[in-house]
């Protein structure tokens, strides 16, 4: 937008918004307080006192900024919202003092992929970089789900993200998006109150989940049962995610949801996770190295399993508490990380699924005598674990880790039973799964 003297001297304009998907709009004193009430994607509006002697106020909202994303390789600083580009012409060459309000909600493509903090910036055409010298602190919105920050200047502006370097104290904190340390049992209570709100952002309910999982993990007071999600109620939540690429990595769980085509011939396939290191999206650029490297748990689709999806959706869950007493009606022992997978179609039709795991025995589950090991998946229905589906697992030597297959998609995990009462803890259609081979 361009706009001239006689509209901004009788406040008609004073800055612009834009609303992905919808488009921008100019905002003046009238329509200030509807717009900044309203869920819009980035805005924009100069003080009064800042357009004295102005002529020409001139805005321009990048909704998707492709030319600002690797413009900064000075800093771990990343773009993570629209950009606004912001000059007036003056009648004079007196400048008057500036005070510009930003508004910016973080972009679905620029979430961060780890515990950020947010800085609002302008780009140094001097330095090449993002720099925050002149600009507030953005505070977060949680009304409306964005950040607000002023800034002092004129010049290219955009909400960036930096990796949040201050720990928690990861034995009864968790920490939130923005930084902020909370207690364990605080940030479960948050997300499972966001959760069960029925909100339908998915970037919302990724964050949520990860969250979730931390705030329980390790936990040194007691779960809230009021407040614990069932196995259920994650497998849903998963299943839920849409219409995002996005990827969460902590040090307790990995989560993804992403579009299995991403051009250039990479085909995502799923997930892997190293105790101590963190997650990663296998895809078919790096399946292999996947494959022959040490990892505590992982899940791999086949290429022809993916047809029609439109999103793979993973969790895996480090020390999966949650799972640890699910089944009290067999002897079963959870040994391994869970894996929890749900995809999206675009048509009701679905194809023969495949899916590879991958499973460690983790120190914690370790069985104190001689065991026998199960590819399970929690059947929800029975609420107990259950092999219907899946192959018996086989002992890889080199990797240390048991490698099976799965004909469906759910809750996955390595089961052990004592070796004496393999049998006699099986029902029939326990013992008759056991003898299921992947064609």
């Amino acid at each position: 937008m361009a706009q001239q003297a006689d509209q901004i001297a009788n406040g008609t304009v004073i800055g612009g918004s834009f609303t992905h998907g919808i488009g921008g709009q100019i905002l003046g004193v009238s329509t200030l307080n509807n717009t900044l009430n309203s869920n819009l994607t980035t805005a924009a509006f100069l003080s009064n006192e800042s357009l004295v002697n102005v002529t020409s106020l001139n805005i321009l909202i990048i909704d998707m900024p492709t030319t600002y994303e690797n413009i900064d390789n000075s800093r771990d600083r990343h773009l993570a919202s629209s950009v606004i580009v912001m000059a007036v012409k003056r009648n004079s060459s007196v400048s008057n003092p500036m005070n510009i309000l930003l508004y910016f909600q973080v972009l679905n493509e620029y979430v961060p992929t780890v515990t950020s903090r947010y800085l609002c910036t302008y780009y140094d055409i001097n330095g090449s970089k993002w720099n925050e010298s002149g600009c507030t602190t953005p505070q977060y919105n949680t009304l409306f789900n964005r950040y607000e920050c002023s800034c002092n200047h004129l010049s290219t502006f955009a909400l960036v993200w930096s990796p949040y370097f201050v720990s928690c104290n990861s034995s009864i904190e968790v920490q939130l998006p923005n930084g902020t340390c909370i207690s364990k049992s605080d940030g479960q209570i948050l997300t499972v109150n966001i959760l069960r709100s029925n909100t339908a952002n998915s970037t919302v309910i990724a964050n949520a989940l990860s969250l979730y999982i931390s705030s329980i993990t390790n936990s040194n007071t007691t779960l809230n049962s009021t407040y614990t999600l069932t196995a259920n109620e994650i497998d849903t939540y998963l299943s839920n995610i849409s219409n995002v690429n996005l990827t969460i990595n902590t040090n307790d769980s990995f989560l993804m949801a992403q579009q299995p085509n991403q051009g250039g011939n990479i085909i995502v396939l799923g997930a892997s996770f190293n105790r101590g290191i963190g997650g990663q999206v296998v895809s078919t650029s790096n399946v292999d190295n996947v494959t022959n490297s040490f990892s505590s748990a992982a899940a791999i689709i086949s290429n022809q399993s993916l047809t029609g999806v439109t999103s793979l959706n993973m969790l895996i869950i480090n020390k999966p508490t949650t799972y640890e007493k699910l089944d009290n009606s067999t002897n079963k022992m959870l040994a391994s990380s869970v894996i929890v997978v749900a995809v999206r179609r675009n048509s009701s039709l679905s194809t023969p699924i495949t899916i590879s795991l991958y499973f460690q025995i983790l120190p914690e589950y370790q069985p104190n005598g001689s065991a026998e090991y199960l590819c399970s998946f929690y059947d929800t229905t029975n609420s107990k674990w259950n092999e219907s589906g899946c192959t018996i697992p086989q002992y890889n030597v080199r990797f240390n880790r048991y490698e099976c297959n799965c004909n469906h998609l759910t809750s996955f995990a390595l089961i052990w039973l004592p070796r004496i009462l393999l049998t006699s803890n099986l029902d029939a259609q326990d013992i008759g799964s056991l003898y299921y081979t992947n064609s």
